[in-house]
This record gives C-alpha cells, structure tokens and sequence, in this order.
C-alpha cells in the first residue's frame, strides 16, 4: 500500500467485481430456466454434482497433507475421475 494513497480500489472496480461474482453465481440455473418442470431425479443429480465440486478441495488437502499415504492418492484420484 505505500505509494498508492488508497485504502481501498475506487468505487468501479468493486462495482466490476460484485457484477462479475452475481454474473457467475447466476449462471447455473440457466438450463433449469428452460425447463418446462423439474423432478426430483434432476434435483439429486445436481445435489451430487454439488457434493462432488465440494469434496474437490478435500481431497486436496487430504493429498497435500499425506503425501506419502496411498489411500490420500487413491481418494484425490477417486475424485478427479468420478
């Protein structure tokens, strides 16, 4: 921050970024939006979906930390392919 006289960026960019964030976090219901109804077989399809992106960052970490083990290898395999 030396040199630069701001705290915080100027008010554009923080409009920029909060329009880019919403712009991204919308996105994924817009094939659901064409849709004439929804069952729930789509719905448990996009609860795994979901359970998987967030297990990513676990498995991870889990072969960041236990690199040597191979079950930390296995499970971030697991992961990636399934």
């Amino acid at each position: 921050m030396a040199g630069s006289g701001r705290a915080f960026p100027p008010p554009s960019h923080v409009h920029d970024e909060l329009y880019d964030a919403g712009y991204f976090l919308d996105r994924p219901a817009d094939p659901t939006d064409h849709l004439a109804h929804s069952d729930r077989s789509l719905s448990w399809i996009h609860i795994l979906f979901l359970f998987w992106v967030t297990m990513t960052p676990f498995s991870t970490m889990l072969l960041a930390e236990f690199i040597a083990y191979r079950v930390a290898l296995l499970a971030y395999w697991f992961n990636i392919f399934f």
